[in-house]
């Protein structure tokens, strides 16, 4: 060490002065802030670059497969240039057309009069997204515009559909020379961003990597052959005259917007493709941030149908961000898209257009921006001036993008979520995405509608189509209707399908119904009360013509009087339907639709979740409390558990207060598939204290009783004893202690036990099971072979603590979200009822089922949280079906316990130690080894449940919609039997809850509950009684080895058996082989082996089941001794 310095002058060394730390560094600045905080997000913007930069690699058409669509291109233009002249004398003789081609062209008002010489087009040109590179390999389309020659279109065309119909045949003239040619695999009809007004032809060539390549051949116009000025939105280019074939004194000349910008479509191909080529070249990412948006748009559907926002739109609307300097060339692609994303969420095209045009003197003769927005809903000029790029787009249909755009921002900013995945890889479809649905199955009314709303002129420039016009009004219509109740509406988009050549055309009049999609309002959505202004403001006068007879005057509880509407609704099953009546009615007086045209599509799975209608007790008059669904049974029950934990609170007299009363079982979580109602007064022997019920064996299986789990937690205490048997002992006292107090202080009827204690509260009967900390301690504590005390996991521990803390925990939460979420208990009790149904009861938790349906309403993205349990359940199939549970763990974060960097950390953990975790692995904040789905279901249970979700999925998205009775949708509820080696019949007056079988009808043995009055407060009835269930038990304890057993537990009268297959291989003759076995015949060497003996097992399948087995049905040839 070196030594102190000496001074010179021999006294001792001078400590040196320490520098302040204030005087080595300098405050960041705020450039060096926004790194540091750059730095925090660098590594999940850089996983997010790579991954878009992997989707646009997976996108982009190969050079291979370019170079082959480029020689597939020219042999195309080469044939096309190749056609023979035909001259036409008149242009509705189509005789000329072979007979099996078809002119995509209907047309049922005045003849275009004159002829046509049809030559070979004057030029053709590759338009679209192919020669910008933006478009997608998956599903290739190269746009081909065929410009025809001057001898086909004259200078007054542009009049009377006379150009469409020229365009029409020009299409067929092609058809006519391409069909039969060597290289042309197939030719179809279809409509340009469906706007049938503009047919085109689709054609497939020949050849390995042009199978999958789509070429659509647009006819144009030839440069110069109109001027553009004359199809401004304010003009009129079709004579009212000739179209109604009337002589009028003074001819009218409505304007002809959608006409006009239909044909400017077709003449500004060219010109829009220079436009984006130009911008493309000069800013790298363009094309990257194209594609993205175009995936982005079809995930949603918001591309589909006339009026979409197609991926053309998106590529002009970057333009213009460019063209405003919101976008510059130093971005990247994901900067580019949030950008843009941003600016749909926040602009609005409704109120102030946008336009590429820039405003200056020479655009002094352009049509004004105001001109657009009175013809259209929505205004975006491109930059010609002439043409609005959204003018088929309705006001919802931009709603829906701006909503669509405001929420999927909110996926980026929440790094929480998988923004990619939500953005880019998630599916959005319509039947997923909204509520509640309205099905208008018969559109004959819409032709008398636009007479009615005077839509004349939109008839006209739409060749007198009707639907297309009406569809806006009847939008807004509706949406007036249903007012705060709805977040947004709009209608499935219509999609025209291609047409082969030798077919009529197929058109929009052939559509036989409509579906619109309801996004709901929580707060105001059921609300069956519609209250109106006084009834004395002028208003009211408005009020009442609107809703016709069902306004009436009504006096409020401020003393208000004012004209109201009241809908049906007692029970919440019929308030959830108050959507519907609204509908019903205002279409029926309002558009004249009957209401059995109408199909709302709701509540067509309740009807599973409804117990069987019982009948009313022989000669009693009983007034029965309307049912619903269950969610009155569940606050009557939730009544009574809140009055025994106040009674419990009270109690005096015990040597340890109750510090806190948790319920546990599903109906505390408004989860109970079918909540009980109070147990009914039953005639049967009575123990010898007369206090609880017990079964006859001499009657039918009374109905099931369930107990409701109560855990109560005792007040802290150092008397507690070291042993678990003391323990147990101490608390079967406290449940004798409990039993009387309660009887001598509040009159309670009670039933103790060793392990817990039954109390009878307004018919329903709740188990307590007294709980103490120190106990769990005691399970968990061991002696190590040094004799080391050690804290170890037991299995006994494990489910103590699962069932006293974990259970607890996990049931305040969902509570939380069923209050938050009303829809959240009915979505939870139908997907255990599918489960069930499928025989999986017994091998899927139903806490599990409870989480995977919570992750629905509190990880929603892509959509919004669902609002009913048609979605909701729909949602819950879809995510069982395709998550990747081999791969990844399911993350629910319950009462937002989790941040950012927590998600990170579990994940981080979750791939670590997947292979030791569950099959399903579902984590949540305090539980990070997915204690609930530790031992179930297992792999092979779990692909089997994906296959049956995805297949159900598919049954109920396609009959949701079709005109099919309600018990159709209940073949997904009935389980495939074609797998299972015996099926046991089960005798059905034996099943306890036979009530709630998904066929169960009528039964004569069950009748209805008595009121709550009538009820036997003195006895407690028979509960937990389930001979099923026991019977199953017995099944598995003694022939587990052999076999899987499978039921539905919520009524089934089956249960399904599985053999194991290695229980089915011949075993060498040992003690340990012996059970359950025979001699294996098949064997060279006499009893050297065994084999299971199958007729015997299923002899004792008989006894152990006596009565209860009706039969017993074996598929041999499912299965095979080896």
């Amino acid at each position: 060490m070196a030594s102190a310095e000496i001074q010179s002058d021999g006294s001792p060394p001078v400590k040196k002065q320490k520098t302040e730390s204030r005087g080595l560094f300098k405050p960041p600045t705020t450039g060096e802030l926004h790194l540091l905080s750059d730095g925090r997000q660098s590594e999940a913007t850089s996983f997010f670059t790579l991954q878009v930069e992997e989707l646009v690699k997976e996108m982009t058409v190969t050079d291979v497969k370019t170079r082959h669509v480029k020689e597939g291109l020219a042999s195309l233009k080469s044939l096309i240039m190749s056609i023979k002249e035909i001259d036409i004398e008149n242009l509705w003789d189509t005789s000329w057309l072979p007979r099996d081609i078809k002119l995509p062209w209907k047309w049922k008002g005045q003849h275009v009069k004159g002829g046509v010489k049809m030559q070979k087009p004057a030029a053709i040109e590759v338009v679209g997204s192919f020669p910008l590179g933006a478009c997608s390999k998956s599903n290739l389309n190269v746009d081909l515009s065929v410009k025809m020659p001057s001898t086909v279109i004259h200078a007054k065309d542009y009049l009377n559909f006379r150009y469409h119909h020229k365009s029409a045949l020009y299409c067929a003239y092609l058809v006519s020379h391409l069909r039969g040619q060597s290289i042309i695999d197939d030719l179809t009809f279809t409509f340009s961003n469906g706007d049938h007004l503009r047919p085109i032809v689709v054609v497939t060539l020949k050849g390995k990597f042009l199978k999958r390549v789509s070429f659509s051949l647009h006819s144009c116009p030839p440069e110069g052959a109109f001027r553009i000025l004359r199809f401004s939105p304010v003009m009129s280019n079709i004579r009212s005259q000739w179209y109604n074939n009337t002589q009028e004194e003074k001819e009218s000349f409505p304007a002809t917007p959608h006409y006009n910008s239909s044909l400017l479509c077709t003449m500004c191909m060219a010109e829009h493709l220079q436009h984006l080529r130009g911008v493309s070249e000069e800013f790298p990412s363009f094309t990257e941030s194209h594609m993205l948006l175009r995936v982005w748009l079809h995930q949603r559907e918001l591309d589909r149908g006339p009026g979409g926002f197609t991926p053309f739109i998106a590529g002009m609307l970057l333009t213009f961000l460019i063209q405003e300097k919101k976008i510059s060339k130093r971005m990247q692609s994901q900067q580019i898209l949030r950008i843009t994303l941003n600016f749909l969420a926040h602009s609005d095209w409704t109120e102030r257009g946008i336009s590429l045009t820039h405003v200056g003197a020479e655009t002094s003769s352009l049509p004004s921006i105001d001109d657009f927005h009175a013809a259209s809903d929505v205004v975006f000029i491109d930059q010609t001036g002439h043409l609005n790029l959204c003018s088929q787009m309705t006001r919802n249909t931009y709603n829906q993008v701006k909503f669509e755009a405001s929420r999927s921002l909110a996926f980026l900013n929440d790094r929480t979520v998988n923004g990619f995945d939500m953005l880019f890889m998630t599916p959005v479809p319509f039947h997923r995405k909204y509520d509640q649905f309205i099905q208008i199955q018969d559109l004959s009314w819409v032709k008398a509608y636009c007479k009615k709303m005077e839509l004349g002129s939109s008839l006209m420039e739409r060749k007198g189509l009707a639907l297309l016009p009406a569809i806006p009004h009847i939008l807004a219509l509706l949406e007036t209707a249903l007012g705060d109740r709805i977040r947004a509406i709009e209608m499935e988009p219509l999609d025209i399908p291609k047409w082969p050549i030798d077919s009529s055309v197929v058109s929009y009049s052939g559509i036989k119904s409509l579906t619109f999609g309801l996004l709901l309002n929580d707060e105001y959505s059921f609300n069956v009360l519609e209250k109106g202004p006084p009834a004395d403001s002028p208003e009211a006068a408005e009020f009442k013509a609107f809703w016709g007879d069902r306004s009436e005057m009504r006096r409020f509880h401020d003393g208000s009087i004012c004209e109201a509407v009241l809908w049906p609704g007692k029970t919440a099953a019929e308030k959830r339907l108050t959507c519907c009546h609204i509908v019903q009615h205002i279409l029926q007086k309002r558009v004249n639709i009957p209401s059995k045209h109408i199909t709302f599509v709701t509540d067509q799975l309740d009807t599973i979740i409804k117990p069987a209608k019982c009948l009313p007790p022989k000669d009693a008059v009983v007034s029965v409390p309307p049912m619903g669904t269950g969610e009155e049974q569940h606050l009557r029950l939730f009544d009574a558990y809140q009055e025994l934990s106040r009674t419990l609170r009270q109690l005096k007299g015990i040597p340890l207060g109750i510090s806190s009363v948790q319920g546990i079982s599903p109906v505390f979580r408004h989860t109970e598939v079918f909540p009980p109602l109070p147990a009914p007064k039953r005639k049967a022997p009575k123990n010898e204290d007369r206090t609880f019920q017990v079964p006859m064996a001499d009657r039918s299986c009374p109905e099931f009783v369930p107990s409701h789990k109560v855990i109560c937690h005792l007040e802290d205490s150092g008397k507690w004893p070291d042993s678990i048997a003391a323990i147990q002992k101490i608390k079967t006292a406290f449940y004798i202690s409990i039993s009387g107090i309660l009887k001598d202080q509040f009159g309670r009827v009670s039933t103790p036990t060793e392990t817990f204690l039954d109390i009878l509260q307004e018919g329903f009967v709740f188990r307590i099971e007294v709980a103490h900390v120190k106990e769990l301690g005691l399970l968990k504590e061991g002696r190590s072979k040094l004799g080391h005390l050690m804290v170890n996991e037991t299995k006994a521990s494990s489910e103590l603590e699962k069932r006293t803390v974990a259970l607890p925990r996990m049931t305040s939460a969902l509570y939380g979200v069923s209050q938050e979420h009303k829809s959240f208990g009915l979505a939870a009790r139908l997907a255990k009822r599918w489960v069930s149904a499928q025989l999986l009861s017994d091998h899927v938790p139903d806490e599990a089922i409870e989480l995977l349906v919570a992750h629905l309403y509190l990880h929603p993205q892509p959509f919004s949280p669902p609002r009913t349990s048609l979605v909701a359940f729909q949602r819950f199939l879809n995510l069982l079906a395709s998550y990747d549970w081999s791969n990844k763990v399911l993350i629910v974060n319950l009462n937002s316990e989790l941040k950012a960097s927590d998600y990170n950390g579990i994940q981080q953990y979750a791939a670590n130690n997947r292979s030791q975790l569950p099959a399903m692995g579902i984590l949540t904040p305090p539980d990070r080894n997915s204690i609930w789905t530790k031992e179930q279901p297992t792999k092979m249970i779990l692909h089997r449940l994906q296959i049956l979700a995805a297949e159900s999925l598919k049954c109920i998205e396609g009959q949701s919609f079709e005109d099919t009775p309600s018990s159709s949708i209940k073949q997904i509820f009935r389980p495939p039997l074609e797998g299972y080696d015996v099926i046991i019949h089960l005798n059905r007056t034996l099943i306890a809850r036979r009530r709630q079988g998904v066929d169960a009808g009528e039964d004569p043995s069950l009748r209805v509950h008595n009121a709550p009055s009538e009820m036997a407060s003195e006895i407690v009835p028979i509960v937990d009684f389930d001979p099923v269930c026991l019977f199953l038990e017995e099944l598995k304890h003694a022939f587990s080895d052999f076999a899987m057993f499978f039921y539905d537990r919520y009524g089934g009268c089956m249960i399904g058996v599985k053999w194991r297959t290695p229980a089915f291989e011949a075993k060498p003759t040992k003690v340990e082989s012996m059970k359950a076995a025979m001699p294996d015949t098949a064997s060279e060497k006499i009893l050297s082996t065994v084999v299971p003996n199958v007729q015997g097992i299923l002899t004792d399948f008989t006894i152990i089941g006596d009565s209860l087995v009706k039969s017993i049905e074996v598929f041999h040839e499912n299965w095979k001794i080896k």
